[in-house]
C-alpha cells in the first residue's frame, strides 16, 4: 500500500490561495509535497475549528472520516512541526515529530500521512 500525504490546514486560510499555502509549506516541508504530488498522493484539507470537521480544498470530504481527531491540537498560534500519523492496521494514531529523513521512507508505507501546518496570523 502507499501513503497519502494530506495537508490539515485551519479555515481562516482559506482566503489564501492554494499556491500561497503550497508555498508556505514547501518552505517548512521542502521537496515533500512536490514528491508527493508526482506520485498523485496529495490532498489538500482545511478544517473549522468548533464543529471539528474537515473540508476539502478538492471534491473530497472526510467528515466522516476520524471527525474528532484534531480536538487535541494545540493553539493555533504555535507553529507545530509534527506529522500525525494513522496506522488502519492498528486503529491507533498519535501526533509525533518525524524528520525529513523519515518522510521518505513513510512514503512507501501503509500509513496515511496527515501534515498539521498551524495557522499564523497574519501581521
Amino acid at each position: 500500500m502507499c501513503a497519502f500525504l494530506i495537508i490539515i490546514v485551519p479555515w481562516p486560510m482559506l482566503d489564501i490561495s492554494r499556491d500561497k499555502m503550497r508555498a508556505e509549506l514547501e518552505k517548512t516541508y521542502p521537496n515533500v509535497i512536490s514528491l508527493m504530488e508526482e506520485r498523485s498522493n496529495f490532498l489538500m484539507y482545511t478544517y473549522d475549528m468548533h464543529p471539528v470537521w474537515l473540508h476539502s480544498c478538492q471534491l473530497f470530504s472526510l467528515q466522516a472520516f476520524v471527525p474528532f481527531l484534531f480536538r487535541g491540537i494545540p493553539d493555533m498560534s504555535m507553529l507545530v512541526s509534527a506529522f500525525c500519523l494513522i496506522d488502519f492496521s492498528s486503529r491507533a494514531w498519535g501526533r509525533i515529530p518525524v524528520s525529513f529523513a523519515s518522510v521518505h521512507a513513510i512514503i512507501n508505507s501503509s500509513l496515511i500521512i496527515i501534515l498539521h501546518k498551524p495557522y499564523r496570523d497574519k501581521v
